[in-house]
């Protein structure tokens, strides 16, 4: 199906990108995380050929460790919430009941960038992706679509399927330590079809609560992707939102 490997495409596009050296943070020139726990959520936007949107957000409890030169973040998912249109609950009620034991730990260098993310202690069987598939089309099989929202359907089980396994969307290098700013990158990718498009991609961070301590109060970066293909156009946009974990509530 096209669609899937435009999906495939873009995240071939995405991993081969190349990393770019984020300048020193101006809030400090060595980067510097705290001890403490902190909160990071991500979100994930990808807007639907009918205008309406899919929203996957995950929660995640992280905390550096020194190791070496550099530092390991370990990291537990501590929540999740995914919305869709009516017609994609099913894929929607998958994508929430999934754990992401894949992203943490992660291995970062002196400067605090993204070194390499942890395989899984046990890469799932290929059944298991296989099941999974299954249960997707199952569903698609029992919903009662139009065509149209069939192929919306399709594409996005294609791309949440994809972002399960973390291969669509490689974070940003550097997440933890980005200085204020953005970057743009385009690539032209073609397809096995020789169709030939291109890929947008815009990068942006801010520290909103910076007041020149090592590691601010609050960091964010948004990740934009504009996919433009025979007359057609995607956008996919990713939030990462990193601050203190809250304190445990005290009982009264």
């Amino acid at each position: 199906m096209r669609t899937g490997f435009i999906v495939a495409t873009i995240g071939v596009a995405m991993v081969a990108l190349p990393v770019q050296a984020a300048p020193a943070s101006v809030c400090d020139a060595r980067f510097t995380p705290p001890h403490a726990p902190q909160r990071l959520t991500r979100t994930l936007i990808r807007d639907l050929a009918d205008g309406k949107q899919i929203i996957a957000t995950r929660m995640y409890r992280i905390r550096f460790l020194r190791e070496g030169k550099g530092w390991r973040v370990e990291g537990e998912q501590i929540g999740v919430e995914v919305s869709a249109p009516p017609p994609l609950a099913a894929l929607a009620s998958l994508e929430r009941a999934r754990i992401d034991r894949q992203t943490f730990p992660m291995q970062l260098d002196a400067a605090g960038h993204i070194m390499s993310a942890a395989a899984p202690a046990s890469p799932p069987p290929p059944m298991a992706s296989a099941s999974k598939t299954k249960a997707v089309e199952d569903l698609l099989g029992k919903a009662r679509l139009t065509p149209a929202q069939r192929s919306t359907a399709e594409a996005v089980s294609h791309a949440m399927l994809s972002a399960g396994a973390n291969a669509a969307t490689p974070w940003p290098a550097d997440l933890f330590d980005a200085a204020p700013g953005s970057r743009e990158e385009l690539l032209h990718p073609t397809l096995p079809d020789g169709t030939q498009g291109d890929v947008r991609i815009t990068t942006a961070a801010s520290h909103p609560d910076c007041a020149g301590e090592a590691f601010p109060a609050m960091r964010q970066m948004q990740r934009d992707v504009t996919t433009r293909l025979g007359g057609t156009s995607r956008h996919t946009r990713e939030i990462w939102t990193i601050t203190p974990e809250p304190a445990p509530a005290k009982d009264r």
